[in-house]
């Protein structure tokens, strides 16, 4: 029994020595007088580095790191390796760390269960995390309020991810490794067809080499990557005049990629501004006004597909929270944008919101918060706006969120893959930028058509600059001008469902080009190729005015064709010379007499409407050739719909 007994003593001796803290003394280290010296001077180093901010705490830990190759087991340097881990991309690896701290010495800090739950949290061990959460409240006095609130706040979380890990969402998730370095890199931002892709990034090359004081790393650049038959190319650093020797960031972009929004850093403590591309060199970043910039921090932004709408982030005074997502409609007159409003309580909560995204389909808003049944950091959510109010937000869910920051989330136009920026493990660097592909999509693929295609001469094949309008033919209204890239021709535009449009494209020297795409009931995502062949003013060449409809068998023009024909009337007018002839074609369907008569009533009355509105009869002529014209074959309704037109044809100019 003696035995027994000093056994036990000598077991519970032995690990109470391994389980003791080791200070860095002398006293510890007898024999190694040289590698104390060295392992105390990395320890007040990297300790002194840690009293800057918490954003120098990755500066501090290679001196740490270095402190314990010589002592593992002092439970003051474990705990501090951990609090310095949490702000790398190895952050769950703090766990290690602080439950080391708490074997070898349990009263090292009073938030030392904080830090382990939070250890747990990250690495989603909910229940072991709300247990060490509970723990830490229980020593908390009653005038701890903040530190109550946040640890509830934390264990709420853990609770969401409980309820999410039922259910997770079937995607594959893969490391975009064309594009990551072992520095940050984040915010990526695709053009509509996917083939572009915009991110920022802190490497080595940034334009000046400048280095930030704050947290030890480069100034942060705007690269560009193009879609390849391989994949993505070499990420390319866009260079000055978007990229300075201070922070740029591109945290925005328009659906074709043609404008993109920089937020820098060093302007009136973070300021957004709008640069674009005509196909040949980015112009010089503007501001966006100061109903978007603040004296306040404006961090993110996106456009709506037709460019008037500006959704964006700032934590002004106001707002729901500390980060609130705002919006401001496009003045076309004043040319500016208009007072900003708050998305309101459905959207924005107490917490941050930010990495505001609006898809091409105009109707569904992603963003991320730390609010709603977020499962900590930042996790991404989209609401659907209906015409009068958004949807109540709904968490993208597990894995493609995680108990970490996943910000910035894009999804390509056919809604089954995103892109975004996370920590994850086995990442290349500090932040990297992932693809989400969908295996099996549970909410409806978006309903909109992707218009794309290339704009030449019809003569030569040469690309031309031209604009191109579009509009809701049913309230007559233009709702969005764009321009195509001048160098290649190729233009991408996103027509959100519900609508009945038509599109215009003018181009000096040429007869304009229209097209009519009729959205309201369409029947899921589509991708649509219009190449056009802008034809010269010149005798001989005609267009099909595409937006004049007629009432079935008669010739009453409707009202949906007044913007048709406001642009012929405007052409006459900048070409003053020019003389027309407006030429009226049918179907087969009813007898050659009727058809014969009835385009060239519709023919005639489209004369009338432009000399009535001040073109002089004498430029005009009017004439209708029935069914003897036909541009497809009458078999078909589609070939019958085609042969249904009015032509306008250049007589002289």
């Amino acid at each position: 029994m003696i035995r027994r007994f000093l056994l036990f003593l000598l077991i519970l001796n032995m690990h109470q020595a391994i389980a003791q803290s080791i200070p860095f003394e002398r006293a510890a280290f007898r024999d190694n007088d040289a590698g104390l010296k060295e392992a105390v001077q990395n320890l007040n180093k990297g300790s002194k580095i840690m009293d800057q901010s918490e954003g120098a705490y990755k500066l501090a830990l290679p001196f740490l790191e270095k402190a314990q190759v010589f002592n593992p087991n002092n439970a003051l340097l474990n705990l501090r390796i951990g609090l310095c881990i949490l702000k790398t991309s190895r952050q769950f690896e703090s766990l290690n760390y602080f439950l080391k701290a708490k074997t070898l010495d349990p009263s090292i800090d009073p938030k030392l269960n904080y830090y382990i739950g939070f250890g747990y949290h990250l690495n989603s061990d909910w229940d072991n995390a709300i247990k060490s959460y509970i723990d830490y409240t229980q020593r908390l006095s009653k005038d701890d309020q903040t530190e109550k609130a946040l640890v509830t706040q934390r264990i709420h979380e853990c609770e969401n991810g409980k309820k999410l890990s039922i259910d997770t969402v079937n995607v594959a998730i893969s490391n975009l490794d064309k594009i990551n370095s072992i520095e940050g890199d984040y915010i990526p931002l695709l053009s509509a067809d996917a083939k572009l892709l915009f991110f920022t990034s802190r490497r080595p090359e940034t334009t000046g080499g400048g280095i930030d004081d704050y947290d030890g790393d480069y100034f942060e650049d705007v690269y560009l990557s193009t879609k390849e038959s391989s994949g993505w190319s070499v990420p390319k650093n866009l260079g000055a005049p978007i990229n300075t020797i201070s922070h740029d960031a591109a945290v925005g972009l328009s659906v074709d990629g043609h404008s993109v929004i920089i937020f820098r850093g060093d302007v009136n403590g973070g300021d957004l501004f709008l640069s674009t591309n005509n196909g040949f060199n980015w112009t010089v970043p503007v501001s966006l006004g100061a109903n978007i910039n603040s004296e306040y921090h404006e961090s993110s932004a996106c456009f709506s597909p037709d460019g008037r709408t500006l959704y964006f982030v700032s934590d002004r005074e106001g707002g729901f929270g500390g980060r609130d997502i705002y919006k401001s409609a496009y003045d076309v007159d004043k040319k500016m944008w208009k007072e900003a409003q708050n998305l309101g309580p459905v959207i924005n909560t107490a917490n941050d919101e930010e990495g505001v995204f609006m898809h091409p389909d105009g109707k569904t808003l992603y963003f991320s918060s730390k609010g709603h049944n977020t499962i900590g950091g930042y996790d991404i959510f989209y609401a659907d706006w209906d015409g009068s109010k958004w949807s109540a937000p709904v968490n993208l869910g597990i894995p493609i969120n995680t108990p970490g920051d996943e910000v910035f989330f894009q999804v390509s136009a056919d809604g089954r893959t995103g892109y975004y920026s996370s920590y994850r493990t086995g990442g290349h660097g500090e932040k990297d930028i992932y693809r989400i592909d969908y295996l099996e999509r549970k909410e409806p693929i978006t309903k909109m058509v992707l218009l794309q295609g290339k704009i030449t001469d019809s003569e030569t094949g040469l690309p031309i600059a031209a604009e191109i309008e579009v509009i809701d033919l049913d309230i007559n209204q233009t709702i969005g001008k764009f321009t195509n890239d001048a160098k290649t021709g190729e233009y991408l535009i996103s027509l959100p469902a519900g609508k009945n449009y038509g599109t215009v494209i003018t181009s000096k020297g040429y007869l304009f080009e229209s097209e009519n795409f009729d959205l309201l009931d369409p029947k899921g995502y589509k991708e649509v190729t219009k190449n056009v062949e802008m034809k010269p003013i010149k005798p001989g060449n005609g267009i099909i005015l595409h937006n004049i409809f007629f009432e079935t068998g008669i010739y009453a023009l409707k009202e949906t064709s007044k913007n048709e024909l406001i642009r012929i009337i405007e052409l006459m007018k900048y070409y003053p010379s020019l003389q027309v002839e407006i030429q009226g074609n049918t179907d087969n369907v009813g007898s050659e007499a009727f058809n014969l008569e009835l385009s060239q009533k519709r023919a005639k009355v489209v004369k009338d409407y432009l000399v009535e509105r001040g073109v002089e009869a004498k430029r005009l002529e009017a004439n209708g050739y029935g069914y003897s014209k036909p541009r497809a074959s009458n078999d078909t309704p589609e070939g019958k719909a085609l042969n249904r037109r009015i032509e306008m044809v250049v007589i002289a100019n």
